[in-house]
């Protein structure tokens, strides 16, 4: 992460009341037990918006023949678009979810349809769970 975003990111949790929060030892920023990894699965930690810019993400997908990413988190206008613009760089085929929401506005799916427009594609989360579950196309 860039110092001067770092600085700026400490600052802004310490004014908000939850200094720490976006860093990995807080509780907070621990993987939910509901979905903890299993003993083969890989974690990866990223550190900024995009998963292909500061992770080591990227040379695990040619080993499991990975060509489609179902991109999904928190932040849709920042990580989720950040991360849906590169994987489309790069080739990959993309689905994220009409279900998250923008970062700015409690507006569900204007920022997902706006990106995936010109980066993947979007479906209902239901959707996206039926074919990871039946290794289908969406």
């Amino acid at each position: 992460m860039a110092p001067r975003f770092r600085s700026w990111l400490l600052d802004f949790e310490t004014r908000a009341g939850v200094p720490g929060i976006f860093w990995s030892g807080n509780p907070a920023y621990e993987i939910r037990r509901e979905i903890a990894p299993k003993a083969r699965d890989v974690v990866i930690r990223k550190r900024t918006c995009s998963a292909f810019n500061s992770s080591d993400f990227e040379p695990y997908l040619p080993y499991g023949g990975i060509s489609s990413l179902v991109i999904i988190g928190v932040t849709t206008n920042a990580c989720i678009e950040s991360t849906a613009r590169d994987a489309a760089d790069r080739g990959f085929s993309c689905v994220s979810s009409t279900t998250q929401r923008p970062t700015t506005t409690s507006r569900p799916r204007r920022i997902p349809q706006r990106c995936h427009f010109n980066f993947g594609r979007i479906a209902t989360a239901r959707d996206v769970i039926a074919a990871v579950n039946n290794r289908t196309a969406i």
